[in-house]
């Protein structure tokens, strides 16, 4: 009984460590894609900001 539940066990790890992996690496993406959009987003404000500035210089 104890060698059968072993053997479950044993066969399951890899799948559990390949799904932690998997899922550890879906993560790390979405972390890098948080940080991409949030840097894109400051960018954008820049710009936009920029161009209110310009806008202003402009018409004065």
């Amino acid at each position: 009984r104890v060698g059968s539940t072993h053997t479950v066990c044993s066969s399951a790890t890899p799948l559990l460590t390949r799904g932690c992996r998997l899922l550890a690496g879906y993560c790390r993406l979405q972390t890098l894609k948080c940080n991409i959009d949030a840097a894109i987003f400051s960018l954008e404000q820049k710009v936009s900001m920029a161009l209110v500035y310009a806008t202003n210089s402009v018409s004065l």
